[in-house]
């Protein structure tokens, strides 16, 4: 919508009653520059009938029209609403202001949640342009009350519960009118405005190709592109030996940024500019290899270049680190000013006018996560990073320019007495909750449990905790009765898991201890409650995900804090999940949908805050998939959201068993598809090859380590797996079921010549010695020799290289040598010419050189 009303000035005025009647007083008005005021009918809301009353204007109209690029919030009647002489109308699927159902959410909070009644607050002055940021200003202060006053203690929290609520409402669309994507476990998201009622910023964008500036690399060392239907371009490097001791992290990446200084026509950044993100050492299991995984990301004056990445793939062959696959984006002649010209509170104070609220003063906060290199509107920004709890939003100023933006960021003395307890709750250990349910008693491991006595401990991986009971309180005294009972108390919060109920409160369990006993408590102990089932499952699943990804190697610690998920989210058929402040987000079920809060869904949004935590989320298609194997892994089931969907057949989200293609523009969810097809598939083949349990585990050892290499796409990370099944020989014992499941989705892994070995050499004699017309003065007869040979990939270079040095010194000879690359070994065509005896006294130096190289490499 374009209508621009210039000469029309609006004020907003937010009457509370102090008596707290039951309806509430919204009053807009309108007024000319001139002064001259034209009242807009009021509007009375009232709360307990979560409806709008109507003086003046007939029943049934709705606040939700907003004029475009102000975000002020208008009456509409159908088909316009005439204010001041000037015609607005909404465009489809355009949400409720949220200042004005903010306002309304204070009118329905008690009158005590203020310290003094507010007054009318002008959203502009007369004569003045209407801005997001005076439209935001006057529902900030009036939110804090009279003389920009506070909130007070309890009723804060409880005003904090009410912005939840209306975020909540104002963050999904319920007209239903209007779709677009987003980052949610379908890829359907409904329109959401910013608080200033305004749309968000286009996200930004990370430059592709040359003419762009960026340099893409991404490259399997030493392999020969033999198919023509193989990804283009990633596939014509040699294994880099480093000199290094691979047992040493530190002395790897610094071989590895004195590889990109040595390349700096290649890389076009120097290793100054490289932020290390990573360097995990990976240990091999059965036959593997161990690996090391480098992950950089460029840097600029401490920004860090959003969307820039430098990945190394290291395998540790017989005791040396050797680099085998590398990838990256990088951006060298970016062109940006990093000097900020604010300081931070003035950049703080930049984004909350842009957001059109105060979080401090909602009770919400507001925390800087950091500084980056920002592609924008075609241009190159340095911002200071803003995120707010609950808020689906990231904030970004420009430090230079000041200029905000803001854009959806939703794709833990003598003998004591001791007492035991167990926690415990009815949820669902999988599939969706039903009318014909019955909650299985799962166990609240890693839970935070508080005791009357001052003490906090921690459950076990079996909800049981243990504690002294005779311990004192801080006031010296010990909390018990006279046998030494001591209460506790526990929260659905924990290691990991911080679970908070959108759908009203919370649960909490409680209970004695005593000495030599076992108290048991159990949430949603009749298991009858949707909303509490969904509770419970959010906790006990998100947890069990975090102790299988680290007891298979994913023990990054970002991945080891507690994060908020938000359950009975008041929207449908839906989770996602949002980076900045991690947070998981589950909605109530409806006719059309269960609550999404159940085991193959939060395993799936759990594995894209994993993806983040690691690395961070480099590939949509490919985040997609790790949420999908994280549910089927886990499951021991190809079927991804089974029950998602009522009413209708199939009713879940994604299978394992799909044949989808991989293209390079597809839909992230397609996408997603070939990547979580591809693990499903290769995980059956081992199991059938290897045994059920044996099987299945080294699926996981070759897919899961994946992750630590931060591949761009999928057909890069497919080949990863190839490298990660490779041994400490260079051999690949798996290469057939691995090759087998990539191409039913499309994805040809280039040819090898084989396993031959990085460190063997294989020579023939001389085949072919032949009679020539002898060099003019040379003595004796002219002859032509042919050596055929092969080179591992981890000697052809020196092989090369020694054998040019040792030929260009011999006197009356001449030569010719030929390479043929393949992945793991190179085969060599050298032919010498000159006197025989010169000749045979070469050659024979090279077959006994050979030979000694053997004997070495053995």
């Amino acid at each position: 919508m374009n209508t621009k009303i210039p000469s029309v000035v609006l004020s907003l005025a937010v009457l509370l009653s102090p008596t707290g009647a039951s309806a509430q007083t919204l009053q807009l008005q309108s007024a000319r520059t001139s002064a001259v005021q034209t009242a807009v009918p009021m509007v009375a809301v009232n709360p307990a009938l979560g409806g709008t009353s109507l003086s003046g204007l007939q029943s049934g109209m709705d606040l939700k029209t907003t004029v475009s690029g102000v975000g002020i919030p208008v009456l509409q009647t159908a088909p316009a609403l005439q204010v001041g002489g000037a015609e607005l109308s909404a465009a489809p699927g355009e949400a409720v202001f949220p200042s004005l159902e903010l306002a309304a959410a204070q009118a329905a909070a008690p009158a005590a949640a203020f310290e003094a009644a507010p007054q009318v607050m002008p959203v502009a002055a007369p004569g003045q342009a209407v801005t997001p940021e005076s439209a935001g200003a006057a529902i900030e202060a009036s939110a804090a009350g009279q003389q920009g006053r506070s909130l007070t203690g309890k009723n804060a929290s409880k005003l904090k519960k009410l912005v939840s609520a209306f975020i909540n409402k104002i963050g999904f669309n319920q007209t239903g009118e209007e779709k677009v994507s987003g980052t949610f476990l379908t890829g359907q998201a409904k329109p959401v405005l910013l608080p200033n009622g305004a749309r968000p910023d286009a996200p930004p964008d990370v430059p592709e190709g040359a003419a762009n500036g960026a340099l893409d690399l991404n490259t399997i060392h030493g392999v020969e592109v033999l198919d023509a239907s193989a990804a283009p371009g990633i596939f014509d490097a040699g294994p880099i030996v480093l000199q290094a001791d691979a047992r040493d992290a530190a002395a790897v990446e610094s071989a590895l940024r004195a590889l990109v200084d040595a390349e700096t026509s290649k890389y076009g950044i120097t290793s100054a500019e490289l932020e290390t993100v990573h360097v995990k050492y990976v240990a091999g299991k059965g036959h593997q290899a161990d690996t090391i995984f480098a992950y950089f990301r460029q840097s600029r004056d401490g920004y860090t270049v959003r969307g820039s990445h430098l990945g190394f793939t290291v395998k540790v062959i017989k005791g040396k680190p050797v680099v085998l696959a590398s990838t990256a984006k990088l951006f060298p002649k970016i062109a940006v000013d990093t000097t900020p010209r604010f300081t931070e509170p003035e950049l703080r104070d930049a984004a909350v006018n842009y957001l059109g609220i105060n979080p401090q003063q909602m009770g919400l906060q507001m925390e800087q996560v950091g500084t980056q290199i920002v592609h924008i509107g075609s241009t190159w920004r340095a911002v200071q990073l803003y995120s707010v709890e609950t808020l689906p939003f990231m904030i970004a100023v420009d430090v230079v320019t000041g200029t905000p933006f803001a854009w959806d960021s939703r794709a833990n003395a003598g003998e004591a007495a001791a007492a035991s307890g167990q926690v415990s709750g009815r949820g669902v250990a999988e599939g969706p909750t039903k009318a014909e349910t019955v909650p299985d008693v799962l166990p609240m491991a890693r839970m935070d449990v508080t005791l009357s006595n001052g003490q906090k401990v921690q459950t076990d991986a079996q909800g049981r905790f243990t504690s002294d009971v005779t311990k004192k309180s801080e006031e010296g005294e010990t909390d018990a009765t006279a046998k030494g009972d001591v209460t506790f108390q526990a929260t659905l919060s924990g290691k990991f898991a911080q679970v908070e109920n959108q759908g009203g409160k919370t649960l909490t369990v409680s209970g004695t201890l005593k000495p030599g006993e076992e108290a048991s408590v159990v949430y949603n102990p009749t298991g009858g409650s949707e909303e509490d089932i969904a509770q419970v499952n959010a906790y006990y699943h998100f947890t069990q995900l975090i102790d299988y990804a680290l007891s298979h190697g994913i023990n990054d610690e970002r991945i080891q804090r507690a994060i908020r998920i938000r359950t009975n989210i008041d929207d449908e058929c839906n989770a996602y999940y949002t980076p900045g402040w991690p947070s998981l987000n589950f909605f109530k079920s409806s006719s059309n949908c269960a609550n999404t809060a159940f085991a193959s869904v939060i395993r799936h949004e759990g594995g894209h805050f994993i993806d983040d935590m690691v690395g961070g989320i480099v590939n949509g298609g490919l985040s997609e998939g790790w949420g999908d194997i994280f549910s089927m892994f886990m499951s021991n089931n190809p079927i991804v959201g089974e029950g998602f969907l009522k009413n209708q057949e199939p009713n879940y989200v994604r299978h394992g068993e799909n044949k989808h293609q991989f293209k390079d523009y597809d839909e992230v969810h397609d996408q997603g598809q070939v990547w979580m097809g591809f693990a499903w598939k290769l995980r059956k083949a081992l199991m059938d090859k290897l045994g059920p349990e044996a099987g299945a585990a080294m699926a996981e050892a070759l897919i899961l380590p994946t992750l630590f290499s931060k591949a761009s796409d999928i057909p890069t990370a497919i080949a990863q797996v190839l490298l990660n099944d490779m041994d400490a020989d260079g051999n690949l014992p798996h290469e057939t079921e691995i090759r087998a499941a990539a191409q039913i989705h499309g994805v040809t892994i280039p040819k090898s010549p084989g396993a031959a070995g990085l460190f063997t050499y294989a020579s023939h004699v001389i085949t072919d010695v032949q009679a020539v017309t002898a060099p003019q003065g040379a003595e004796g007869a002219a002859v032509k020799a042919k050596m055929t040979f092969t080179a591992g990939a981890m000697l052809r270079g020196r092989v090369r290289r020694e054998l040019e040095r040792f030929l260009d010194q011999q006197d009356g000879v001449t030569y010719q040598l030929k390479e043929y690359r393949g992945w793991l070994s190179s085969d060599f065509l050298l032919v010498v010419e000159g006197p025989e005896a010169q000749v045979r006294q070469v050659t024979d130096a090279i077959q006994n050189w050979f030979r000694a190289l053997e004997r070495d490499n053995a």
